[in-house]
């Protein structure tokens, strides 16, 4: 989630096979870098569950890269435009920030649709193009997950609201009066993380801004279909995945951070990409005690 923050740690979370021996520890930025890449060639599309510890990403916002259509806006095709540029700069890897359909509270972390494409960055058969020509040239495509929240225009939470007895019911955190916040919150997110909803009649829990409804990880349907999500865009050639916010998970007010229930999501979440070799990083903003 982009919160302003110059500096984004972040931390390996899960990866196919075993670490290297040197492995070790969280780095504050997205390049993992360990050695030299001669940026005058692209980097060889290897099979190797390790590759990422070598690679240097770039993380981009689709919508301010590349415009293909003179509507001012960065697109999915004018990002498969640029990929001999990025490739000659020897990069690895490239992290996407959120390209799926949102109203853009949040600069995409407030997702309408985990299965869509921003109609403004164009669509699934661009997304398409974009891993056939990015894997032609040796360079793996990341993926933003926005599992904390969604937006408040999601089908999940618009059912939600509108249906307490219903399919998705519960798949958000619903209380008659405001609850307890978060240990510690603070910042540009205010201290009360309760808002009322007046379709439904309660309040309804966000860690982030209001726009930002946090799901309920005590309910299996929603997990499984959070799990659903990953294995659509792996199936769809995508090689990993960055995390948002991941040890936000689960929560048992106050305490949000570092909960059970947020690492047996990413137990499943990692059993979904050792099928299929991909891997994972995490936004890891604090340590487990």
């Amino acid at each position: 989630m982009r919160r302003g923050v110059a500096a984004l740690a972040l931390a390996l979370v899960a990866c196919g096979g075993e670490p290297p021996p040197d492995a070790g520890g969280t780095d504050a930025s997205v390049d993992a870098g360990g050695g030299g890449v001669d940026a005058g060639e692209p980097p060889p599309f290897v099979e190797d569950d390790r590759w990422h510890r070598q690679a240097v990403f770039y993380e981009l916002w689709v919508r301010s890269f590349q415009d293909s259509d003179g509507d001012g806006i960065g697109d999915l095709a004018g990002l498969t435009s640029r990929l001999d540029y990025l490739a000659d700069l020897g990069v690895g890897g490239l992290w996407l920030m959120p390209i799926y359909p949102s109203p853009l509270a949040d600069s995409g972390y407030d997702v309408a649709d985990y299965v869509g494409v921003h109609p403004d960055y164009g669509t699934l058969a661009d997304f398409d193009a974009l891993i056939a020509a990015a894997h032609e040239r040796g360079l793996r495509i990341y993926l933003d997950l926005v599992f904390n929240h969604t937006s408040l225009e999601h089908a999940w939470f618009q059912s939600s609201r509108s249906d307490p007895a219903g399919e998705h019911g519960d798949w958000f955190v619903w209380s008659d009066t405001e609850g307890l916040g978060c240990e510690g919150a603070s910042g540009p997110f205010g201290d009360v993380r309760w808002t009322l909803d007046d379709v439904r009649g309660q309040f309804y829990f966000h860690q982030f801004y209001p726009a930002q409804p946090d799901l309920n990880f005590d309910q299996p349907a929603m997990r499984t279909a959070l799990l659903d999500v990953a294995r659509f865009w792996l199936d769809r050639g995508a090689d990993g995945f960055r995390l948002d916010v991941p040890y936000r998970y689960d929560e048992d007010l106050p305490v949000c951070v570092h909960r059970p229930g947020t690492f047996e999501f990413l137990r499943s979440l990692r059993a979904v990409t050792d099928e299929r070799d991909a891997a994972m990083v995490g936004e890891i903003l604090a340590s487990p005690e």
